[in-house]
């Protein structure tokens, strides 16, 4: 074995240019593939740990008719559940997580707080790692929040910092890897769920007893669930408790497994291209050694002591591949996470000894993959008369003309799966108006929002052009979900999306109105005929192919007359629209929680402070949660897009590059040992349109080929994906267009150079030497 190495390193010393082609091409394989085992290993093999025993932690969930999605627990079930003992040993709740102004000793900032019960951390099994949490006049930090904010000082403890104004003692520091329901939170402070409204909704975690089952769990929830709703009139009575393991990774459903699938085999799809190739290199190289190899077995060495000297070569070159890709990675990696978001500080990257061995064994079967089959093959009759020519270059031309087919479908694949998620994400991104001059400020008012003041106080700013007043949030899932029916008896009842707005609100969101006429104040408050306006999307269901205006609609035990139909758009980012219906606010039905749109001549960034003040300026009690652009929500879904796609980028640029080298190769070589036949139909008179028509003829044949299978192939796995839901819904046209222009381009250059060349070859000096 060592003398089949040594006698492999003299023949890669022997063809350097070649032997490069092939390193190159396996250490981008073999890297791509490193880099997707470490992320793999970082996000899902190794997270950062949830707590002690995270198999007994469960997040419970009341979904409704109105609310199919996993939704969160009402206060009043919760204040049920906080006394359970027997089914689990702890329980805890959280409000969802927002951006509140905070004040430190060292100055103004803003940071995401999140309102926990106290047994939150004890539920979980974790402490802060300085400090506690105690009452409600305190709060725990996150370790990245104190090291950035305070830069990680001892005396933090007990300092002061004030939070919408409100004073807060500094009790704990979380570690430094620690998460619960996201990675982001900064600041935990202290909920009192018990002055809390029942109708308020909660996140929930338990930790069961170990001798209860899930569905012990799920059944005693239930009861006091149905003894809950039995008081409430107003509310679902189907509703029902779901309870679902916490996921060991802070990633959660942020990740779906179909992405991380497709970029797995992206991976490996970019791996056999690389593989691929280097077949085509070997198979060129060692037919030009066909004779050296029939003289080594007419002086006696058997067929396995050739193969196994070939493979030799092509497992040397993969080490040697496999040594640079592990390199680049390292370097990569570096770069990446030097520019990462600051979650990514939970996560380890580095490369262990596992992904090393993962890497080592798929190194060792790229070499043995690349060069077993085509030493076989060109080995398979030297024992039965070595030095005579059996291979046919015919037949050899088929192999490589099968591998550069293989080439051109797997990069078709990774162009057109690629291709399918840019062109979805692009649609559902798409929110249907002009983000760029719109900003939102989602509003708390425990006493009802003071909507009319705070309208004409907001349309006095300098810069403001419109606004308006929804109870949907802003870039989020609606607030609340109803039943539509023709008529009170419920026929062709569905749910649909509902919303209280202000009348000029499509106007001040860019929103056209398809047929009829939006809100006027004369309506607002009317009890004889209540009006109602829809989205295209509802009235295409509830009346298709007709005109709703005048037509009557139910909803909640109310009849609505509609008086126009909005065009659709999505509220909710990455969600195709939904059947909406939109019902006047009344200024005699006070509003809790209300989001205010206001649309700016100017760059709306730069009114995030003075409408927060505007705001706070008409009442004291309102708290003001949030306040963001519409264009800062794009451009963080974009990066949510670039961080599925991303790694695809390098992986297409690989296969691409692999692919025009491989069919660079096939037909230079191709064209070299034809030389002889083009000079003969050189001097008998062919034209030089002529031959080149030939070589086209065989190279469009392979790329057409290629092109065929790939868009079947990937055509099939998009049906796949697309089943998953998400992005993949109704690919465009130009999803499987765009990937065959740029395979035939390369194609066509890869062609064009090899011609040229053989072309303005001598025809009398080519049969001379030959």
């Amino acid at each position: 074995m060592l003398r089949d190495f040594r006698n492999a390193l003299r023949r890669i010393q022997k063809y350097p240019i070649m032997c490069v082609v092939a390193i190159v091409s396996l250490a981008a394989g073999i890297g791509a593939t490193t880099a997707m085992l470490t992320i793999r290993t970082a996000m899902f093999r190794n997270p950062p740990p949830l707590s002690p025993n995270p198999n007994e932690l469960f997040e419970v969930f009341m979904p409704t008719v109105e609310r199919a999605y996993r939704a969160e627990v009402p206060a009043g079930v919760f204040s049920l559940w906080a006394d359970e003992t027997r089914m689990v040993s702890g329980i805890a709740a959280a409000r969802p997580a927002i951006a509140r102004d905070v004040r430190t000793p060292d100055g103004p900032t803003m940071a995401i707080v999140r309102a926990v019960t106290p047994g939150v951390f004890s539920v979980l099994g974790v402490a802060p790692i300085i400090g506690r949490m105690s009452d409600l006049s305190t709060v725990v930090l996150s370790y990245r929040f104190w090291q950035h904010t305070f830069g990680g000082r001892p005396d933090t403890l007990g300092s002061v910092v004030r939070i919408d104004g409100t004073a807060y003692i500094v009790a704990g520091v979380m570690p430094e890897r620690f998460w619960v329901f996201d990675t982001d939170t900064d600041i935990w402070t202290t909920l009192d769920v018990d002055r809390l409204p029942g109708d308020v909704l909660l996140a929930v975690i338990v930790r069961r007893r170990p001798d209860v089952t899930p569905g012990m769990l799920t059944q005693s929830f239930q009861s006091d669930v149905l003894r809950y709703i039995s008081t409430q009139p107003a509310m679902d009575r189907k509703a029902r408790v779901q309870i679902v393991q916490m996921e060991g990774t802070p990633m959660g459903h942020a990740i779906a497994p179909a992405a991380v699938g497709v970029l797995a085999a992206c991976v490996v799809l970019t791996l056999i291209i690389a593989c691929t190739n280097v077949a085509v290199l070997v198979i060129a190289q060692w037919t030009s050694r066909e004779r050296e190899i029939a003289i080594r077995a007419a002086l006696g060495a058997g067929r396995w002591r050739i193969v196994r000297g070939l493979v030799a070569e092509s497992l040397l070159l993969a080490v040697f591949g496999g040594m640079l890709g592990v390199c680049a990675t390292f370097i990569l990696l570096a770069a990446a996470l030097r520019h990462a978001p600051g979650t990514v500080h939970l996560f380890d990257f580095s490369i262990d000894s596992g992904v090393l061995m993962r890497i080592a064994l798929i190194t060792i079967f790229s070499g043995i993959l690349a060069g077993l089959a085509p030493a076989l093959y060109e080995t398979r009759r030297l024992q039965v008369d070595p030095l005579r020519r059996i291979p046919s270059d015919r037949v050899r031309q088929r192999w490589r003309n099968a591998l550069v087919v293989t080439e051109i479908t797997v990069t078709i694949a990774l162009l057109v799966v690629t291709s399918t998620m840019v062109d979805g994400y692009r649609r559902a991104v798409s929110a249907g108006v002009d983000v760029r001059h719109l900003l939102a400020a989602a509003v708390e008012a425990p006493q009802g929002a003071r909507i009319p003041e705070i309208r004409e106080r907001l349309l006095a700013l300098p810069g403001v052009i419109a606004t308006a007043a929804t109870t949907t949030p802003a870039m989020s899932r609606p607030a609340k979900r109803q039943r539509v029916a023709l008529d009170g008896a419920g026929t062709n009842a569905m749910m649909a999306d509902s919303a209280f707005v202000s009348p000029d609100f499509w106007t001040t969101l860019g929103i056209p109105i398809r047929v009829g006429r939006t809100f006027v104040a004369g309506e607002v408050g009317q009890s004889a005929a209540p009006v109602a306006v829809i989205n295209a999307a509802l009235a295409e269901r509830i009346w298709p192919g007709r005109n709703p205006i005048g037509m009557q609609l139910w909803t909640e035990g109310r009849r609505y007359d509609v008086i126009g139909v909005a065009a659709d758009y999505r509220n909710m980012p990455l969600s195709p629209p939904a059947p909406a219906v939109y019902l006047p606010i009344s200024p005699s039905e006070p509003i809790t929680r209300i989001t205010f749109y206001v649309g700016a001549a100017a760059d709306p960034a730069n009114l995030v402070q003075a409408v927060r003040d505007a705001i706070r300026g008409v009442a004291v009690d309102h708290i003001v949660s949030r306040v963001f652009t519409l264009q800062s929500v794009v451009e963080i879904i974009g990066e949510e897009i670039l961080t599925a796609v991303y790694p695809m980028t390098p992986l297409i640029g690989m296969g691409l590059l692999l692919t025009a080298a491989g069919i660079y190769g096939v037909l230079a070589f191709a064209v070299t040992r034809r030389s002889r036949e083009l000079a003969v139909r050189l001097a008998v008179g062919a034209s030089t349109r002529q031959l080149a028509t030939l070589i086209a003829v065989l190279s469009l044949r392979l790329i057409g080929l290629g092109t065929v299978f790939g868009i079947g192939a990937t055509f099939a796995l998009s049906r796949f994906i697309r089943g998953q839901g998400g992005v993949f819904d109704s690919p465009s046209f130009a999803v499987f267009v765009v990937p065959m222009i740029i395979v035939f381009a390369v194609g066509a250059l890869a062609t064009f150079v090899p011609t040229r060349r053989a072309l303005a070859t001598s025809p009398a000096g080519l049969l001379r030497t030959e």
